[in-house]
């Protein structure tokens, strides 16, 4: 929402996404700040919380030059079903449109384009995996895909894992954790980060003692 946007610099902000008017919010940013496309700076899907980057100025294009360059970072935490057999490793699986389920992506090797997730295991539960996730590349729903791929779906993620909600979740237990990038204009660093909601730290510990 507005009430929790960080102000980091003149021309870019962090924000706390909302779940469900983050599209249509966005849509009035783009008309208002003179925005080409939210899509060039990130691509979240609409239930992912999170740290969000808008420009408010054409200098947007430069931020999307950082993500092809991989100077962009851009970091998640997930909660994922089952017990990754690695602490870290990386997916590196083209993803394109699913050929059946329109609304869908997979990894695909038809009309698809390279995608690269990095991953770290940050605590295991029985059943369970606490992890976090570093972009490569920007994909819809990259991260989801990528380790519903792996065998080890998104915790509450209905489209790529249980088709039921999981521990009462309305959306997949991911969250955009942090941002950094150069400034467009001054060329400062720019580190962006966000606390995690309370729905994530709430699962954590329904989860119980890490193993």
């Amino acid at each position: 929402s507005f009430k929790n946007c960080i102000e980091k610099a003149e021309t870019d902000s962090g924000m706390e996404k909302p779940v469900s008017l983050l599209k249509a919010t966005l849509v009035d940013l783009q008309s208002l700040y003179n925005c080409n496309s939210w899509d060039e700076i990130s691509n979240h899907p609409p239930v992912t919380y999170g740290t969000l980057s808008f420009n408010k100025e054409t200098r947007g294009s430069q931020l999307a030059e950082q993500i092809k360059a991989h100077s962009f970072t851009r970091a998640y935490e997930a909660v994922v079903f089952g017990s990754l057999r690695d602490d870290e490793g990386t997916v590196d699986a083209p993803i394109g449109r699913h050929p059946v389920d329109r609304k869908k992506m997979c990894v695909t090797q038809k009309n698809s384009k390279n995608a690269v997730t990095h991953y770290r295991v940050l605590s295991r539960y029985k059943g369970y995996t606490h992890i976090r996730c570093v972009l490569e590349t920007g994909r819809t729903h990259q991260i989801r895909v990528h380790m519903a791929y792996l065998g080890h779906p998104l915790l509450g993620d209905a489209t790529y894992g249980a088709q039921s909600p999981d521990k009462g979740l309305s959306g997949q237990c991911l969250h955009a954790r942090e941002l950094e990038f150069s400034h467009p204009r001054t060329g400062e660093l720019i580190h962006l980060t966000t606390e995690l909601p309370e729905y994530f730290t709430s699962i954590l510990r329904e989860l119980g003692t890490p193993l």
